[in-house]
């Protein structure tokens, strides 16, 4: 069953205890997590090489596979996570969010439930220390610095109050969950890598440093939160790729909630559904 609370019951059971909290933290002490540090060092490092690779020495073959694998993987976390599962502003089959749970595996470094939850507490606590990628931070740490910190008590204590059931019964979801170590890196570097080496042709340095390496620090730096209190650049795109790519491949049901007639018993009404209370307005 997915949510059916009204943004006013949501929102003042948030407020019932967090707020208190959050006012006590007079001071953010922020944790370095040396292991996200050294593996994002060594990611931006590898991809500046893949790039002077891509630019110099690349097959054909490589350099194609970047550009479709890139736009499958924003695809995945445009539609699949933060339409589909944060906002649930699309309706798509069985296939269709298996196709979305695999194309956000190859570009994401949580999965599926824990970005809804973080993309949830931002929804509703923007600008404070509750929201995991706070933009008052700064553009960096809303961008990439959050993910390079321990997680805070006040996230901590938010999180608690954030309803996430209807990704807890969407099996898609959870079959993700249980996977995703095996999933993540196989679908993220493995693969890219061994394609790239066998069937374009490439050394396996190139094919490592740009299929995987720059591919992934490139998705990153398109998806990240730092865009969000400038010019979405990026942010129209998500359904017009993911309908142009679904209708191409001819795979099941893909339609935007938004812009289709309910059927009868398929009302959408914005005090029930789960999409207006974590929504926000949008320019």
């Amino acid at each position: 069953m997915i949510p059916t609370r009204t943004r006013r019951s949501i929102v003042e059971d948030l407020d019932d205890g967090v707020s208190g909290f959050l006012q006590k933290q007079k001071t953010y002490e922020i944790k370095l997590f040396w292991p996200s540090i050294i593996a994002f060092v060594y990611l931006h490092l590898s991809a500046v090489y893949g790039l002077w690779l891509l630019l110099t020495v690349a097959e054909y073959g490589t350099v194609m596979f970047g550009v479709v694998s890139t736009v499958i993987g924003v695809v995945g976390v445009l539609a699949g996570s933060y339409r589909l599962w944060v906002h649930r502003t699309l309706k798509a089959d069985y296939l269709s969010r298996i196709c979305l749970m695999l194309f956000n595996t190859t570009t994401s470094l949580q999965t599926v439930k824990q970005w809804a939850l973080d993309q949830r507490l931002h929804s509703v606590y923007e600008n404070t220390d509750a929201d995991p990628f706070n933009p008052e931070r700064g553009f960096f740490f809303s961008h990439y610095g959050w993910f390079l910190c321990e997680r805070q008590p006040t996230i901590k204590a938010a999180t608690s109050k954030i309803d996430v059931s209807d990704l807890e019964a969407d099996e898609v979801v959870q079959l993700q969950e249980k996977h995703f170590y095996i999933l993540m890196p196989l679908l993220s570097f493995i693969l890219p890598t061994f394609f790239c080496w066998y069937f374009c042709g490439d050394t396996l340095m190139n094919a490592w440093h740009i299929a995987a390496m720059f591919r992934f620090a490139l998705s990153w730096f398109v998806l990240g939160k730092g865009w969000d209190k400038h010019q979405r650049v990026f942010y129209n795109l998500d359904l017009k790729l993911a309908s142009a790519f679904f209708n191409m491949c001819m795979v099941g049901n893909f339609d935007d909630d938004q812009n289709e007639n309910q059927g009868e018993g398929d009302e959408i009404n914005e005090e029930t559904d789960p999409s207006t209370v974590f929504d926000k307005k949008e320019n």
